[in-house]
């Protein structure tokens, strides 16, 4: 069994550098269609994503206090200061 040498990035430029409009087009609607056809035989299985909702806030706000604690200190502190500004004024 063969392999196929990769070409050097200096060799695909060239390669780029020498193709027409025409050719440059007709590539690049070859591969977005590669491109389609995987994804629909592989759709993404995993939510990029998640919606919050009021029932689920509490349980995401945890898991990311848990990753950032910093974070939840400065919403607790920039909450701290606006309680104090609407007192003061």
């Amino acid at each position: 069994m063969r392999y196929k040498i990769k070409k050097t990035k200096k060799q695909r430029q060239q390669w780029w550098a020498n193709l027409t409009d025409s050719q440059k087009e007709a590539y690049i609607k070859k591969k977005q269609a590669q491109k389609a056809e995987e994804r629909r035989e592989n759709p993404v299985k995993r939510e990029l994503y998640p919606v919050i909702t009021q029932e689920n806030k509490a349980e995401y706000l945890e898991r990311i206090y848990k990753k950032n604690p910093w974070l939840k200190e400065l919403i607790e502190e920039n909450e701290f200061l606006q309680i104090r500004e609407q007192e003061n004024s």
